[in-house]
């Protein structure tokens, strides 16, 4: 038996490993069973993923802690107009900031005089 290391595109991996499976081409070997979890190709993902699952339960538990209620969107629709419209605000805002940081810092400066 040889050992072989393939290079595959991303967005082909499964398709091809799976193409030789079935053709009785591959036996499997992990390499790296003995490597711990957050060692591996996929363990910032993993730590990534962990981060933004914390942040979320904590956001819950302010909104919890505040009486907010949280519900999901009446559909998908719903939800992507309203990222829309907060992502036209942002870009408002953006084009705005440096008018608003100028005049409060020309208020400011009269002040100081």
């Amino acid at each position: 038996m040889k050992l072989f290391q393939l290079a595959i595109m991303r967005d082909q991996d499964w398709q091809t490993i799976n193409e030789l499976f079935n053709l009785d081409f591959l036996h499997y070997i992990d390499i790296t069973e003995y490597y711990q979890p957050k060692d591996r190709v996929y363990g910032e993902k993993m730590r990534r993923s962990d981060d933004m699952a914390r942040r979320i339960d904590y956001c819950e538990e302010i909104c919890k802690n505040n009486s907010v209620e949280l519900r999901a969107p009446e559909s998908l629709d719903d939800f992507n107009h309203s990222m829309k419209l907060l992502s036209e605000k942002e870009l408002t805002i953006q084009a705005n900031l440096f008018e608003v940081v100028e005049k409060r810092m020309k208020s400011d400066e009269s002040f100081f005089r």
